[in-house]
């Protein structure tokens, strides 16, 4: 997931150093997890770049033991480990790529970043020849 759809609040207000995706869907799509030093362009809504991050660290945990610290480093809603397993639980029930979709021993993977750089609304980057 070299390109990746995040919550814009999070990376932009740079309350979020911390991401979440499900193994299952990077198993659906045959995609290798995150690993420390990787740099990702983050996507907005719409599918335009919005920043760029590097990963420090990936942990794969169930759903249901995601800390606390996680949660409130995702910095989405009131940054509670309530309302992170909610928002997760129904976006993974909603829009899951897996056929698995979601169950409370869901592996999950955590992801810490720090924002490397944000692109500016409305900037394309250059493509390279």
């Amino acid at each position: 997931m070299k390109n990746r759809l995040t919550c814009s609040s999070s990376w932009s207000s740079a309350t979020g150093t911390a991401t979440a995706s499900s193994l299952w869907d990077y198993e659906a799509e045959g995609e290798a997890l995150p690993a420390e030093g990787d740099h990702s362009i983050v996507l907005d809504g719409r599918g335009a770049p919005r920043a760029i991050i590097q990963t420090l660290s990936v942990a794969v945990v169930p759903f249901d033991e995601v800390t606390e610290a996680h949660a409130r480093a995702e910095g989405e809603g009131d940054r509670s480990l309530t309302h992170r397993r909610e928002a997760h639980e129904r976006f993974w029930r909603t829009h899951s790529r897996s056929p698995r979709g979601f169950d409370v021993k869901l592996p999950v993977v955590c992801e810490g970043f720090r924002l490397v750089h944000v692109i500016p609304a409305g900037v394309r980057p250059a493509r390279s020849a």
